[in-house]
């Protein structure tokens, strides 16, 4: 469970929510704040010129926190003997708290027998045109876009992957993912809701600093990467949610 560690009130909210859920046993990891991050510190730990380029616009310090946040709990699940963790931020909400238990073990299996994944339980804006009925009036989707990274189940094979290229995406950047050959599932209707550290990330929203003097190669990428999703869509293969 990621948390800021001067954010004892959501430290205290998250505790008393989790230890709700037998599926949940808790390791705190201490967020890395990006907002007390030197510039120095920044350019070391995170490759802020890829990501312009492949974002257009320059990164706020509080997404560069949480991927590096993200990235400590896939280290942490590599070093330890499990196969699938649960990552959750502070600020998780389940809107069916009922079912968290169930759903979570059987997600967890799924991702055990395929020896690889990412299950998220947060808005999926663009998903497959099919899914799978998982009762309880949930539907399962393969997700090419979602929005936030509050909470969801990841593979150890798939954190060793995503540990292999130096930090330069954003935490739910899920399209990066489906073209790393990493398979993204997701519910919906909404099964949680949380703030994905969106009160950091949000300061400075107003001051973006768009990026137009991008090299050619990244231009071609980005223009790969926007042709696979319209592909897609065209063929109704991926919609819209």
């Amino acid at each position: 469970m990621i948390n800021l560690k001067r954010s004892a009130d959501r430290r205290e909210y998250i505790l008393k929510e989790t230890a709700r859920y037998a599926c949940m046993d808790v390791e705190l990891v201490e967020a890395v704040d990006g907002y007390r991050l030197l510039p120095e510190e920044t350019e070391r730990l995170f490759d802020v010129k890829r990501f312009t380029y492949r974002y257009k616009r320059h990164p706020y310090p509080g997404e560069v926190g949480c991927t590096l946040s993200h990235q400590e709990c896939y280290r942490r699940l590599l070093n330890s003997d499990e196969e699938v963790a649960l990552i959750l931020e502070d600020d998780i909400v389940f809107l069916k708290p009922e079912l968290v238990d169930a759903v979570m073990t059987e997600c967890c299996e799924m991702l055990k027998k395929e020896k690889g994944g990412v299950f998220i339980y947060s808005l999926l804006s663009v998903s497959s045109t099919r899914g799978r009925d998982m009762g309880n009036g949930y539907s399962m989707y393969r997700v090419w876009f979602g929005l936030g990274t509050y909470v969801y189940l990841i593979h150890r094979n798939v954190a060793k992957k995503l540990l292999t290229d130096f930090p330069s995406v954003l935490a739910d950047d899920y399209q990066y993912m489906n073209l790393k050959g990493i398979k993204v599932y997701g519910l919906f209707p909404l099964f949680s809701t949380g703030d994905s550290m969106g009160t950091d990330i949000q300061q400075g929203k107003q001051d973006i600093e768009y990026v137009t003097d991008i090299p050619v190669r990244y231009r071609l990428q980005n223009f790969f990467r926007g042709g696979c999703r319209r592909l897609l869509l065209l063929l109704h293969i991926l919609s819209v949610r």
